[in-house]
């Protein structure tokens, strides 16, 4: 990567300002581009509700940070991060192939997953 001329991230600079800030001193051009960045004009609400009598125009789910011990334990560049983000949705079927191929590739692979994502 550090040879390239520019990095496009899929973020808004609002959401990760001090990452970006640091990403600058190693690349001349960032562009940030994604769905998201309409949320920095709006007023965000971290819920544990996800249900629509929820109060908040945009529903974050809360961070499970169980993960990091276990991420921390691996070997440096050694697993595959896998996220779909919030907008995609999957059969229970083409999850379950995801996940094989993952399994059966032998790498270690962190999958982010929101409960809302399987149809």
């Amino acid at each position: 990567m550090l040879r390239t001329s520019a990095v496009i991230l899929n973020t808004f600079d609002e959401l990760e300002a001090p990452v970006i800030f640091k990403l600058t001193s190693l690349f001349s051009k960032i562009y940030t581009i994604c769905p998201l960045h309409a949320l920095s004009n709006v007023r965000i609400n971290v819920n544990d509700d996800p249900s629509p009598s929820a109060s908040a125009t945009i529903i974050l789910w809360k961070e499970d940070e169980d993960c990091i011990t276990w991420l921390h334990s691996q070997p440096s560049n050694s697993v595959v991060f896998v996220s779909f983000g919030s907008m995609a949705s999957f059969t229970h079927d083409q999850i379950l192939e995801f996940w094989h191929g993952w399994v059966d590739s032998g790498k270690s692979f962190l999958l982010v997953i929101q409960s809302d994502l399987i149809i």
